[in-house]
């Protein structure tokens, strides 16, 4: 009886020793350093990462009005990504995404005065791809360098055909 408790106890401890995985932080929160330097913007994002390549996330971005023909001074966007690096959710990445963006349509119009720049307002939703490189430390810290483009799926000429979004961002796992 001794010896059957013994072998119980001892498969027990081992079977223990095999089932526990080594956990991962499966949360993480970045904010775009480029869009607040350059721009002087704020854009920042959560991912939750389902397992080692693949994590689902949102950004949003808040900027101000630009001089640019198509612009958008803000935007929310959904994304999934699935990861090729050796490391747990880093890495070389594909991104697909959507995107809900809105702004200002600066376009030309002629008029018997001459020509006249009109800014008019839109709202767009966009569906795209991205790319990027993630790069994380053994404290949990991110570097993350993305870019992606976006096709237009409300298809009216005052809105922009193609919308694009990237930068640089800093953040944290945990």
């Amino acid at each position: 009886m001794k010896k059957i408790i013994i072998v119980v106890f001892l498969l027990m401890f081992v079977s223990e020793i095999y089932s526990q995985e080594e956990q991962y932080p499966k949360h993480e929160v970045n904010l775009g350093m480029f869009n607040v330097i350059a721009y002087g913007t704020f854009s920042a994002d959560y991912q939750y990462i389902i397992h080692e390549e693949i994590s689902v996330g949102m950004e949003l971005y808040y900027g101000n009005k630009s001089e640019i023909s198509y612009s958008y001074d803000r935007y929310a966007s959904i994304f999934a990504r699935q990861y090729f690096g050796d490391k747990y959710a880093s890495g070389f990445f594909l991104e697909l995404f959507v995107m809900q963006s809105s702004g200002y349509n600066n376009y030309n119009t002629s008029s018997i005065k001459g020509d006249d720049t009109s800014k008019g307002r839109y709202s767009a939703l966009s569906l795209g791809l991205g790319i990027g490189k993630k790069w994380t430390s053994k404290r949990g810290f991110v570097l993350s360098l993305d870019m992606g483009l976006g096709r237009n799926l409300t298809g009216t000429k005052e809105y922009p055909e193609f919308l694009g979004k990237g930068g640089i961002s800093f953040g944290y796992r945990f």
